[in-house]
């Protein structure tokens, strides 16, 4: 390489040493926004004859009862668990297996941001339900419905 060539290349790695170190430290300092599933539930919430509802900053969740007699839980779920799989699980309210799936019925996972739907054709009126994650073996939150 000529004494040109070698001055050129010298510059071209300063300014790219430059530039990567810039955009690591933005993207690292930026926040991450997760996007929305879109979607809507099969069955609306004015077809509910009764519902209870429980929420908080994380997720939103309502049991309805349908005309039919059947009952079915809406999730919307506003921010992902951190956890790789997270499952929704179902149990008698007496079911005091704290950090153990035993007796409980599983009923779908959630997967990302977003809407979810699950039929809960139970034997029981008053339950409990679960977000377990079966790889980790801990309980990540806990509803009960009467």
């Amino acid at each position: 390489m000529i004494r040109p060539l070698r001055k050129r290349h010298r510059l071209i790695w300063m300014a790219l040493l430059v530039i990567i170190s810039i955009l690591f430290i933005k993207s690292y300092k930026s926040p991450v926004n997760y996007p929305q599933k879109s979607g809507s539930y099969t069955v609306q919430p004015s077809d509910f004859v009764e519902s209870v509802t429980a929420g908080n900053d994380y997720y939103d969740a309502a049991v309805g009862t349908l005309s039919s007699g059947g009952k079915v839980l809406q999730l919307y779920l506003k921010v992902p668990f951190r956890s790789p799989a997270p499952g929704v699980y179902v149990a008698p309210e007496n079911n005091d297996n704290n950090d153990n799936i035993a007796g409980y019925r599983f009923l779908g996972r959630l997967n990302e941001v977003g809407r979810y739907e699950f039929k809960l054709d139970l034997p029981w009126d008053n339950y409990q339900l679960m977000v377990y994650d079966p790889i980790k073996k801990t309980r990540l939150e806990t509803f009960k419905f009467q």
